[in-house]
């Protein structure tokens, strides 16, 4: 699915987003900050201790953390 054609990265997101939706991916999201320089030093600091589990998010509506949940 890879590759330079970027025509292609359409059909990638698509396929993408049908595989998100029939749950065969999944998102291991367990942390959301807000993306301001405090969240994303924050974040950094999550990320460089090596214990984190799943992914770190940075999202413009957030006001703080909030664990386990999709961004919406």
């Amino acid at each position: 699915m890879y590759g330079v054609d970027v025509d292609n990265h359409g059909g990638i997101l698509a396929r993408i987003a049908q595989l998100i939706d029939e749950g065969t991916v999944k998102c291991h999201l367990r942390q959301r900050l807000p993306l301001t320089v405090d969240g994303v030093r924050k974040a950094h600091e999550i990320i460089e201790s090596g214990g984190a589990m799943g992914k770190v998010g940075l999202g413009v509506d957030l006001g703080g953390t909030d664990e386990g949940r999709a961004f919406t």
